[in-house]
């Protein structure tokens, strides 16, 4: 009987007499699944990997080269930007076991250079190994995050949760071994990612390469595919300035002012999460999570009383909840539309890096108008704060993550009809009539009563993708309708005279 199964086992017995036991009854069982087990370890893997990272590996290169670390983490940004963007219109080139393989490659051979580059002291093989070694590590986080796709939301929370526990636990593990320790966890952690979350994501990879591209399907499926601008993107983002912020504030020699102190409450948050909670509430946790790093921020200004290490602990509370909160919320979406999951999780991950670089910013230059000039400090902190504090109050107030995640419609590719082409296209006249549809609209309605997809509607009627999709939205709100499939449905159930 492995650990988990006993803990499993073990909390499954603990959680009988509790309020809600088929919610509970899942803390115990999803220890007892292995894929969801997968899951778990692989996320507390990934997380520490990005520990590791900012602690063990990034301090190499100061001596070197300090500036490796902003250019390697900025092409780790464009990678992921990239990789979304193709997921959306080029999905055919995501061969997984090829794109596995090198990474695994990748990986090693990146890491290999840091260490050369280290010990002969150059800048260049320093940065072409590290760069080598993001290129890999964007494609551990996006399957990572799609492996996700396949469990329910209750799971997917679960699994979070104890994914986030882990690797908190382990981060205390690691903060008391040898530097040298890590580095050999480092190097080894994409192939154990890989090799453990493969065998779940191999048949998605192979279904996406061979249907139409999301961005054609985004057309007729609006609702299946969140816009890159959406506001949760937009979120992740600017609270990602704040995680950028604590990292650097106050560091020294590269590394982060982060102590045990920003370890060991978010393991009894989330402990008396998994204990007391009914269901998981990621908009609770949010919320919480923006009072941290308001305080942090606040407090930033007072480092030369508090010193910059409790400050920057407050703050990096504050970002374990976020993360566990965004991760949740990216891999919800995913298991929403797994054909979107892709370009969903690189889009979310790249615009919490490039969040994390403009945060690393701010803080390093409130680093230098520290020394001088108190008042700058203050100034940055305000700012940061004081946008933070806004986009909350204003854009978020009636927004929920839960909300939005329910809001999203899964695209099956189930797209059929079973009336014959002339009574299609008769009762697509009726409706088009009766909806007060224009004439090309109608042209698309029967289209679209008859199973077409958006690129067979755009060379069809000689029209720009744009032009399609525009139609089409006018179509869905004229007949007040959000899918594909709900267009059949009600163009078969028009009776015909």
């Amino acid at each position: 009987m492995t650990i988990f199964t006993h803990i499993g086992g073990c909390v499954t017995s603990q959680v009988k007499e509790l309020r809600d036991p088929e919610f509970f009854h899942l803390l115990g069982s999803v220890l007892l699944e292995p894929h969801s087990r997968a899951r778990i370890v692989a996320l507390a893997l990934y997380l520490l990997d990005g520990w590791l990272l900012t602690t063990v590996v990034f301090p190499l290169y100061d001596p070197v080269l300090p500036v490796a670390r902003d250019i390697s983490t900025t092409f780790y940004a464009l990678v992921l930007v990239i990789m979304a963007l193709l997921a959306t219109w080029r999905p055919r080139v995501f061969n997984e076991r090829l794109l596995s393989i090198t990474a695994v490659i990748a990986s090693v051979a990146g890491f290999a250079l840091i260490i050369i580059g280290a010990l002969a002291g150059s800048a260049l093989i320093l940065l072409i190994g590290t760069c080598t070694v993001h290129l890999s590590r964007s494609w551990v986080v996006v399957m990572t995050g799609v492996s996700f796709s396949n469990l329910d939301l209750k799971r997917i929370a679960i699994c979070v949760l104890y994914a986030t526990i882990l690797f908190c636990s382990l981060v205390i593990v690691f903060s008391l071994l040898p530097n040298e320790v890590g580095l050999g966890v480092f190097l080894i952690v994409p192939t154990m990612v890989l090799a453990i979350i493969r065998p779940y994501v191999s048949e998605l990879f192979s279904q996406i390469r061979t249907l139409e591209v999301p961005a054609n399907r985004a057309i007729t499926m609006p609702l299946s595919y969140l816009p890159f601008t959406h506001q949760i993107f937009l979120c992740w983002f600017l609270f990602q300035i704040v995680n950028g912020y604590s990292l650097s504030f106050g560091e020294e020699n590269g590394t982060p002012l982060v102590t045990l102190f920003a370890i060991v409450p978010p393991l009894l948050i989330l402990l008396k999460v998994l204990l007391t909670q009914r269901t998981f509430n990621p908009d609770r946790l949010f919320y919480i999570a923006i009072l941290l790093a308001t305080i942090g921020l606040m407090l930033a200004p007072s480092a030369h009383v508090l010193t910059h290490g409790v400050i920057n602990n407050i703050l990096s509370l504050g970002v374990v909840i976020a993360d566990l909160v965004m991760w949740y919320v990216l891999a919800a979406l995913s298991s929403r539309n797994r054909l979107g999951a892709v370009g969903v999780i690189a889009w979310g991950r790249s615009l919490s890096i490039i969040g994390i670089i403009v945060g690393a910013g701010l803080g390093r230059m409130a680093n230098l108008l520290f020394i001088e000039n108190t008042f700058g400090v203050s100034l940055i902190t305000i700012v940061i704060a004081t946008a933070l504090l806004a986009y909350v109050l204003f854009f978020l107030k009636d927004f929920s993550f839960s909300k939005t995640i329910g809001s999203v419609l899964p695209d099956n590719d189930v797209v059929s009809h079973t009336g014959n082409t002339q009574d299609l296209e008769a009762r697509s006249v009726l409706i088009a009539q009766r909806f007060q549809l224009t004439p090309r609209e109608a042209e698309v309605l029967a289209l679209l009563a008859r199973g077409r997809n958006s690129n067979f509607i755009k060379d069809e009627l000689v029209v720009s993708r744009n032009t399609v999709k525009a139609h089409v939205k006018h179509i869905y709100q004229k007949l007040n309708i959000h899918t594909h499939q709900e267009v059949i449905d009600m163009v078969e159930g028009e009776l015909l005279d």
